[in-house]
């Protein structure tokens, strides 16, 4: 289930919401997407929503809970990681709003003694040692946090200097930070070396469709747990979609709405949790 309650200041600027376009107006390409991300920071607009990563075999066992970007916009108007981050990832701004996620992830995990957070880093960062010097220093300052967390590498941009990114992330893993490889099955091997792999939710959707719906999923699988020991499925929508993530070797699962199928399933007096 996304958790609408973020991590943000609650300061909203009084300038009419006219003085810029709507983020679902403008073009992918429109650089207004990086002004606009940098004043929702600047104002305290920027926050996070949560979503659980569940084990197959004991749903109600949460390996960790991914932090997704969220935008509000002037008028109110919240955006969960939606089109802004595809955006400035397109325009190669994405460390803009990465580093600042970091900043109020490790803000959660100092709060939260058990929580444990995913936070999604774009290829850009690891562009080069000067740029991911940005995500280095905040992890190390408050490096007995690291362990609690998951940094969760786009696998779908390909990185300028792989042998670099390589490097970089190893520093991250000397902290004792996990590495998640996030949209495996894209077409891009592994490259370095990853505690988490997710399988792309396509790859679940075709799969369910196929006359062998096994075959496609474990082959997918197979390639990503000889790379990693968890291996996630993303696009679980519902309980009862379990059985071929399962089969064919996945140990956890992710989806939009599966936390809430969880939360019906398993709460009977009907009293709120965050899952």
């Amino acid at each position: 289930m996304i958790q609408h309650t973020s991590r943000t200041s609650g300061r909203v600027s009084s300038a009419s919401s006219a003085d810029r376009p709507a983020i679902n107006d403008l073009d992918l390409l429109d650089e207004r997407h990086v002004a606009i991300v940098q004043e929702a920071i600047a104002e305290g607009r920027i926050g996070y929503a949560f979503q659980s990563i569940h084990a197959i075999g004991d749903p109600d066992q949460i390996l960790y809970r991914e932090c997704l970007p969220c935008l509000m916009e002037r008028d109110g108007t919240e955006h969960v990681h939606g089109g802004f981050v595809h955006a400035l990832e397109i325009l190669g701004e994405a460390p803009v709003l990465d580093r600042h996620m970091l900043r109020l992830v490790l803000d959660e995990l100092e709060s939260d003694p058990l929580a444990a957070l995913g936070c999604h880093l774009s290829a850009d960062n690891f562009s080069s040692a000067e740029t991911w010097a940005h995500i280095r220093d905040q992890i190390a300052a408050r490096s007995e946090l690291a362990p609690r967390l998951i940094l969760d590498i786009d696998a779908t941009s390909p990185f300028a200097d792989t042998a670099l990114a390589r490097d970089l992330l190893s520093e991250a893993r000397a902290f004792g930070c996990r590495v998640a490889l996030d949209g495996f099955g894209c077409g891009r091997s592994l490259g370095f070396e990853a505690d988490i792999v997710k399988i792309d939710a396509p790859f679940a959707i075709v799969s369910s469709c196929d006359p062998d719906p096994l075959s496609i999923l474990s082959l997918v699988v197979g390639r990503a747990a000889g790379a990693a020991g968890v291996v996630m499925v993303e696009g679980i929508e519902a309980v009862d979609q379990l059985e071929i993530p399962r089969l064919s070797g996945a140990t956890h699962v992710r989806g939009h709405n599966f936390s809430k199928s969880i939360f019906q399933l398993l709460t009977s007096d009907g009293r709120p949790r965050r899952v």
